[in-house]
């Protein structure tokens, strides 16, 4: 049991760190119980949404929006016409139609802060190696220094923080077990990485191409396959698609260990299917490698790379390539928290309490939906919470339904209600 009592009541200081879907409908939750909210994003709002902006989502609208959130935009103008319910929305299309619009309403726009990078966090009177009483910790303001676009370094004070952050800007490494392989760092800065649009905007980098992609998820399969679409309809471009062993030595895909709604969708079968497909080795133009990852890149005097991959304990292979996309998933970054004291899980680095519950999801054969009470999404540091995909850690399966279901879990726990739930409300309301 926790030594500190987490109910806050409004009007308190909530700041956000974090504009996209979970950080923005965060704040609006905030606002709507009469917090005050600040929310900072070291780029523009929804914009790591737009990185992603080509990729058509495989969960429909009515799953990635909230009721709350509807309301707030049909209040600010009543001639709104969002999504329909069932429209499967492209990354650009949501963060344009729904996230950007949402973030200009009137309760949330004073206190968003764009181009604003969250240098550190700390308490004000208190150190991390302190040892005090969490309650008297908890009663301690955290300080944010911000390096902000327009108005340089700048310091603010809040009661609570949520961390959004996501994952997205600290890819994992391709070399075994995720590390980095040996290369120049002429090399490794020429590594491309996320969810690269070879079928369009970057279709000219890869057509004619060799093209080395590493990764065993998600975003590697819809890499794979929007590179068959490139090799289609020029036949000399090439693909290696370097993946995890399977237990026979195969080439594979990571397995999903959660998120049951997703695999129930027609969009995610056909993405498996394909995918399946393409590493079957069937497909003219596309080689498939089982590797545990890429051991080292070096530069031939063409300008070529030699990418030698561990495909044994002790057996290597070399492939000339001229791209490397490295879709390996991503980690959170954690180092705006370093004074802080936050306990997070040893594997996939996320915080400890939201971890311990996907464990147990994981370990019951993810027969259960995720689900979360605000006690879950306590941390060790009082009044700091993880929402969104950065409290899955590295692991996969995060939909942006949890994260709506963390933010009503959470506010019920600071406002010490368990019944309180603005989108049963809204949508009553609707």
């Amino acid at each position: 049991m926790a030594d500190w009592d987490p109910e806050i009541d409004a009007p308190a200081v909530v700041a956000i760190i974090g504009a996209g879907p979970i950080g923005i409908e965060a704040a609006l939750y905030a606002r709507f119980l009469g917090y005050d909210v600040l929310l900072f994003d070291q780029g523009k709002v929804a914009g790591n949404v737009l990185k992603w902006g080509h990729i058509k989502m495989l969960t429909p609208f009515k799953d990635n929006s909230s009721s709350l959130g509807l309301r707030a935009l049909l209040a600010q103008d009543e001639n709104f016409k969002p999504p329909a319910a069932d429209d499967f929305l492209t990354g650009h299309q949501y963060a344009t139609q729904y996230l950007v619009p949402l973030a200009k309403t009137d309760l949330i726009y004073d206190g968003v802060h764009v181009h604003s990078r969250i240098v550190s966090i700390s308490r004000v009177q208190t150190q991390r190696e302190d040892e005090v009483p969490g309650d008297e910790r908890a009663g301690d303001e955290f300080r944010l220094l911000i390096d902000s676009k327009s108005r340089g370094l700048w310091t603010a004070r809040a009661d609570i923080i949520i961390d959004t952050t996501g994952n997205s800007n600290s890819p994992r490494g391709i070399a075994p077990g995720g590390g980095v392989p040996l290369a120049s760092s002429e090399s490794l800065a020429e590594i491309q990485s996320g969810w690269i649009d070879v079928a369009g905007a970057k279709r000219e980098s890869v057509l004619g191409k060799k093209v080395l992609l590493v990764g065993s998820g998600l975003s590697a399969a819809t890499i794979a396959v929007a590179m068959e679409s490139v090799i289609s309809s020029d036949r000399t471009t090439q693909l290696t698609w370097v993946t995890l062993p399977s237990e026979d030595g195969k080439p594979m895909l990571r397995p999903q260990t959660i998120g049951k709604r997703l695999k129930e969708t027609a969009a995610y079968h056909q993405l498996i299917e394909r995918s399946k497909f393409l590493l079957s080795g069937s497909v003219e133009g596309v080689v498939p490698i089982a590797a545990w990852g890429v051991e080292r890149l070096d530069r031939t005097a063409e300008g070529q790379t030699i990418a030698t991959l561990l495909v044994g304990f002790e057996e290597t292979l070399s492939r000339n390539c001229d791209v490397v996309i490295s879709a390996t998933g991503s980690k959170p970054c954690w180092d705006f928290a370093e004074a802080l004291r936050i306990s997070r899980c040893y594997a996939s680095d996320g915080p400890i309490g939201v971890a311990s519950r996907l464990a147990a999801i994981a370990i019951d054969g993810a027969a259960n939906q995720y689900a979360c009470d605000g006690h879950s999404l306590m941390t060790s540091e009082p009044n700091y919470y993880v929402l969104g995909s950065k409290s899955f850690g590295s692991g996969n399966g995060f939909l942006i339904q949890d994260g709506l279901s963390q933010i009503r879990s959470l506010f019920a726990l600071i406002g010490g209600r368990s019944d309180l739930d603005l989108y049963a409300k809204a949508s009553s309301a609707m």
